[in-house]
């Protein structure tokens, strides 16, 4: 088994990242992006650690599927903080994310498109 923890190669991907990968496609084929995506080397990945089936890009920007859209998902710089943009503001809201970088980090996403 290989060490990575994410592949873009469809034979490590089960039935279930399969049927993922089809939602995230159909969508993406759809042109149903974020505005701020960019469209530069885009790939699909599965993350075997976590399940999650996402694509990304050269910008290492994420795109999943959140409530039947593709919506940007984020780590934040320091403590690693993942989640898409509405989660990360209420985890800032109830004091989860504390670290002067990550704040900053999640604040920015407010006038981001």
């Amino acid at each position: 088994m290989s060490s990575l923890s994410t592949f873009n190669n469809l034979e490590n991907f089960g039935y279930r990242e399969l049927a993922l990968a089809i939602e995230l496609l159909t969508l993406y084929s759809e042109y149903k992006l974020p505005e701020s995506f960019v469209e530069e080397d885009v790939t699909i990945m599965f993350n075997h650690y976590n399940g999650m089936v996402f694509i990304t890009n050269t910008e290492y920007q994420v795109l999943a599927t959140n409530k039947g859209k593709l919506e940007l998902f984020y780590t934040t710089p320091y403590k690693g903080i993942e989640g898409y943009k509405e989660e990360l503001l209420e985890m800032l809201h109830n004091g989860e994310i504390t670290h002067s970088e990550d704040v900053e980090f999640v604040l920015a996403l407010t006038t981001d498109k």
